[in-house]
């Protein structure tokens, strides 16, 4: 997703200085929901329902401004555990490791290669990310986002949870997640090529204020149960609930919808809500966008649960939705949703009597009329809970929770017959009951969490098939020849440094490489030794791949950048190791080292003349204190009078 500037956003939250002025209660707000699902649910007799439009009549949507998104680098950090092999093709594949509880996982495919994001519960609650570039027979390393670098990482300190995935037709995919670092922003994890963490990085919404076009001031906190669809390469729809507070009345709607839709490719969001409507205290969203946008939600109605479905068919995202009250006469919850051209199916559990079963209603035509399914899905006297559902435009694929099993039943007749289901967990799995417990991909397959001794783990399986056999061949990694080159970062602080290394990684050989690490180092004229100054790793390459690759060698922070002017002085050559620690067997391990002549002045260009400076100060030992030395650097650069004729540097000249 493309991001425009802070300074858009900045100029778009300056409105908010608007004049307090009575606002008509029946106003309707311009905004987009997000998506998640609930718990109980139940169905009764099979009846039609045409879905009329007097609501809308009713309703008075307001304008807003488009709410500009930000974006930052996430720096994230790489832990040590990756799934390695399969135990058996007929068995699932345990994706995380068992350290600690792994809950609510979403996954995305693009070309047989598989993104899962799932939430890890330890001392806090975390997002870990794995990739799989094989159909889920083997999977990455860890990654967890620290949060934006300008906020000092604040996700170390807070818990990001419920993560909620979507990828467009092109593969640009797009992560959802609840985050109490800052209740009045919606925070995305954005993966431009979902094999390349080189590309991955972290935007928001900020939400705290909005200002419509009649000069009222709204502010948004409490963002919860968000979901996301990707319809097509430029259109967004999040929908969530929120609480939003009318600042200028001083009226305060608790965890109604909200949706923000965009239209051009994340540049900016339409914020859409209704300040009357008749739903609050939603959860569990779920939304899918193809030809028309739906919405559903979990909602408390006084006695218990039931449903509602948001949408607009004719994929039109503006200020006027329909909305379908699914007329259950259960407690119903947890419902999905799922569309594909003028196909609607939305699945749910009900309660009958203390006993759930898993229950339908869809809709032929766009949702202009709707109808419950002429059978359960599933309702045994066993308890079917929480519901999953997909279309691939032939079969319809429903996956749901009995008796700690995993069970998946399939329709190819648009949902008028189910087959009988099949348990994929495993006899001796047991898995975790719970909203979220597990998400069906398009390519045919599922994860799910099962409950281990210690705590709980993902797995997927592929249930079109056997997963396939990882390549017998071997990788052959090289950098190719007059592709390595060194930049700037753009920060002003050191004029001109040259702290970015960019080159070209390429597989020869006839297998994929997954986690290539990659070592930069220096080496001093007239010195063999290597000195370790940055790493990389390239999360996979596929045989016959070239990649991009581009490393930081150090921050643009002053006092960072100080002890690098010192311990790059004297530097003749850069190296980069691919795969140092030889972990990668390859079909030729002589070709992974390449050495860059380089000089001081080619980093430094501004500062050829300190090089000379600063091994006179240090003499024949590397070792010996520099603190004063740094102090002086540190001044001058943030003084900025770092020059020859600064009497300091003359001093440090008559050492």
């Amino acid at each position: 997703m493309k991001i425009s500037k802070s300074s858009t956003v900045v100029l778009i939250f300056t409105i908010i200085a608007a004049v307090l002025v009575s606002l008509p209660t029946n106003s309707l707000l311009q905004n987009v929901i997000p998506k998640q699902h609930t718990e109980d649910t139940n169905i009764s007799n099979t009846q039609q329902l045409v879905v009329t439009q007097a609501t809308q009549e009713k309703e008075v949507f307001k304008t807003f401004n488009k709410v500009s998104a930000y974006r930052d680098s996430a720096d994230f950090y790489r832990s040590g555990h990756k799934t390695i092999k399969v135990l058996s093709y007929d068995d699932a594949v345990r994706v995380s490791s068992n350290d600690g509880y792994n809950v609510h996982p979403s996954v995305v495919s693009y070309g047989g290669n598989l993104l899962v994001v799932y939430e890890h519960r330890k001392d806090k609650s975390d997002l870990y990310i794995q990739i799989s570039t094989d159909g889920g027979v083997t999977w990455s390393n860890t990654y967890n986002p620290r949060g934006p670098s300008w906020g000092g990482y604040p996700f170390i300190s807070t818990n990001q949870t419920n993560p909620g995935l979507s990828i467009t037709p092109d593969g640009y995919a797009i992560c959802t997640f609840e985050s109490d670092d800052n209740t009045s922003r919606l925070y995305m994890l954005e993966f431009p090529g979902i094999k390349d963490e080189s590309s991955w990085f972290l935007s928001w919404l900020n939400l705290s204020y909005l200002s419509s076009d009649d000069g009222y001031i709204y502010h948004v906190e409490n963002i919860s149960s968000i979901s996301i669809s990707t319809p097509t390469n430029m259109e967004i729809l999040i929908s969530c609930a929120a609480d939003i507070t009318n600042v200028t009345e001083g009226i305060t709607m608790y965890q109604i919808p909200l949706i923000l839709y965009s239209s051009d490719g994340g540049y900016t969001f339409t914020p859409i809500f209704s300040e009357d409507t008749p739903y609050n205290y939603l959860s569990h969203s779920s939304a899918s966008f193809d030809k028309g946008a739906y919405i559903v939600y979990q909602k408390n109605n006084g006695f218990g649960t039931d449903a509602i479905c948001l949408y607009y068919p004719d994929g039109n995202v503006n200020y006027n939705w329909s909305d379908f009250d699914i007329p259950i006469q259960y407690d119903i919850s947890n419902p999905d949703v799922f569309t594909l051209n003028n196909l609607v199916f939305i699945v749910f559990e009900a309660n009958v009597d203390g006993n759930y079963g898993i229950f339908y209603y869809y809709s032929y035509d766009g949702g202009n009329s709707w109808q419950q399914g002429s059978k359960a899905i599933a309702d045994t006297n066993e308890s079917e809970r929480y519901p999953s559902i997909f279309f691939d435009g032939t079969t319809l694929y429903c996956s749901f929770v009995r008796s700690g099993g995993l069970y998946l039943t399939t329709s190819d007749d648009l949902g008028q017959s189910w087959s009988t289901p099949e348990q994929i967990s495993g006899t001796g799995n047991i898995v975790y009951s719970s909203y979220g417990a597990d998400r069906l991909v398009k390519d045919k397959g599922i994860v799910w969490v099962n409950e281990e001794e210690y705590g709980s783990s993902i797995y997927f399986s592929s249930i079109g098939g056997s997963p396939p056999s990882p390549s017998s061949g071997k990788p052959d990694l090289l950098i190719p020849v007059n592709t390595i080159s060194l930049k700037s970062s753009g920060e002003r602080i050191v004029r001109n440094m040259k702290n970015i290394l960019q080159f070209k990684i390429k597989n020869q050989g006839i297998s994929d490489a997954n986690d290539v690490e990659i070592g930069i180092y220096i080496r001093y004229k007239d010195d063999p030794d290597l000195i370790h100054v940055s790493s990389k790793t390239v999360l996979s390459i596929g045989a016959g791949e070239e990649k991009n690759v581009t490393v930081r060698l150090f921050s643009p922070v002053v006092r960072e950048i100080v002890p690098v002017l010192i311990e790059f002085a004297d530097i003749s050559n850069m190296i980069i190791k691919i795969d140092p620690d030889n972990k990668i067997e390859e079909s030729n391990e002589s070709n992974n080292q390449y050495s860059l002549s380089v000089s001081y002045h080619d980093i430094f260009p501004m500062f050829g003349w300190l090089e000379r400076i600063i091994l006179r100060f240090l003499g024949n030992n590397r070792t010996s204190d520099v603190s004063y030395l740094e102090e002086v650097l540190v001044q001058m650069i943030e003084e900025d009078t770092l020059n020859q004729n600064n009497s300091s540097i003359k001093s440090l000249l008559s050492n």
